[in-house]
């Protein structure tokens, strides 16, 4: 297997210095070709979302209803695997709902059946569209170990929802702690309970956050 990954890498690292220019999403992954020794040009251009697409809901009830899911949603969008950490937002879910029966927990993602049976009380939709699920989300949470931009998280700031993310590659350039969203640290399941009943008891900060991650979006990644 080691023998494999490493023709493997050495074929990649060939292939990206005979180009004439690499394309990459943010300066951390421009810094990391670096660092593997790929000299190639390279441009910035960073991932952008539609904002038309991905906007508000008019009604946030209605939007609730259309998709069947009532009470305060907790919103999660991509894969699931392991480098998402979704242990750890499933557990500040079960720690938080020992006290606010009405919140959800939604998974808008799919993955292999072994990781999504430890999931039980969550809901997860399997591949879908992500739309209506994030317009009937009350706040997005990200607790990824790594990510290089998160579309996913750009996705839900568009929609208008306050996030809760974990520091991770260039995310931190974009969510603002205390404007657009918060910070939470990897693998502290009480820190990000905390981080979302602070928004769960605070309808006015969600709006306002939801509000300012929207115009981040449209500003400088629509």
């Amino acid at each position: 297997m080691q023998i494999v990954l490493k023709i493997t890498k050495s074929f990649a690292k060939h292939m990206y210095n005979k180009a004439d220019l690499l394309m990459v999403p943010s300066k951390g992954v421009e810094d990391m070709l670096r660092v593997q020794g790929i000299k190639t040009k390279s441009k910035i251009v960073h991932l952008a979302t539609n904002p038309e697409k991905f906007k508000p809901a008019e009604d946030k009830d209605e939007a609730k209803m259309k998709i069947g899911i009532g009470g305060t949603i907790i919103g999660f969008c991509g894969r699931i695997g392991k480098e998402k950490n979704l242990d750890t937002l499933y557990k500040a879910f079960l720690r938080l709902k020992t006290q606010y029966k009405d919140i959800q927990l939604v998974f808008v993602a799919d993955g292999p059946e072994d990781q999504k049976k430890k999931f039980e009380k969550a809901i997860i939709t399997g591949n879908t569209d992500p739309v209506p699920y994030l317009q009937a989300m009350d706040m997005f949470v990200l607790p990824s170990l790594t990510e290089t931009t998160s579309l996913a998280t750009m996705e839900a700031m568009a929609t208008g929802l306050p996030v809760v993310v974990t520091r991770v590659g260039y995310v931190k350039e974009y969510v603002t702690n205390g404007i657009n969203g918060s910070f939470t640290p990897k693998k502290n399941s009480v820190v990000m309970a905390e981080q979302i009943e602070r928004l769960i008891n605070n309808p006015e900060l969600r709006k306002q956050f939801g509000e300012n991650a929207r115009k981040t979006i449209m500003k400088h990644y629509s």
